[in-house]
């Protein structure tokens, strides 16, 4: 009888962690008022985003790559960003966006709230920098071209 009853609980519990989801691909109309567990074709496009709000973000297309706090990536202080920030998970770098500016990229990170705090060499207009711990997560990362959300 209680397995049953604890059945029943992880099911609600997944419930209301996951119907707030809306799963959808690249054709998917962000303006669409119908943004409730609609699911888009199963293709390498295919994301899940949980509460974004279609009047406070703006998307752009862009390259992201890694980066970490070496010293042949960085300035004299690998560890303090262009902002005077220390360097963290959620930290971003790019040349277009304001510091302070928050993104997301729910193509690769999901729900995951990056900062933009840094900066790149002058020459990367249109791309993102993603911080990582170790040089060896940054290589691995590599080079993606996807969509970032400007919240």
């Amino acid at each position: 009888m209680s397995s049953s009853r604890s059945i029943v609980k992880v099911f609600l519990l997944l419930c209301l962690l996951f119907i707030p989801l809306t799963a959808f691909d690249s054709n998917f109309d962000l303006n669409s008022k119908d943004r409730y567990c609609s699911f888009g074709s199963l293709n390498q496009n295919f994301f899940i985003v949980s509460h974004l709000s279609s009047k406070n973000f703006k998307v752009m297309e862009v390259i992201v790559t890694g980066y970490s706090s070496v010293p042949w990536e960085t300035d004299s202080d690998p560890f303090i960003t262009a902002s005077g920030k220390r360097t963290k998970v959620g930290i971003a770098a790019t040349n277009f966006l304001p510091f302070g500016t928050k993104i997301k990229i729910p193509e690769i990170f999901g729900d995951q709230i990056f900062v933009v705090e840094d900066r790149m060499h002058p020459r990367f207009k249109d791309r993102v920098d993603i911080w990582f711990p170790s040089s060896w997560q940054a290589r691995e990362f590599g080079i993606k071209k996807t969509k970032i959300y400007i919240l």
